[in-house]
């Protein structure tokens, strides 16, 4: 229960203690209304082929840290 929110958070901090600005990834469908609600924005979407194949749909985010 909000450890999602906590590693996001600590993430964030530690990047921007380390001198950077912005913030990018690439989030799965299931990640993406987590990171919007976090302050990410959606750039562009992407497919990703996996060793076996499987396609998933990626969100490559940005957010001003």
């Amino acid at each position: 229960k909000g450890l999602g929110t906590l590693i996001l958070k600590t993430s964030e901090e530690s990047a921007k203690a380390n001198g950077f600005i912005r913030g990018a990834l690439g989030a799965t469908e299931s990640g993406l209304a987590f990171y919007k609600a976090k302050g990410w924005v959606a750039m562009h979407e992407d497919i990703a082929v996996l060793p076996d194949g499987v396609q998933l749909k990626i969100t490559h985010m940005e957010k001003e840290l």
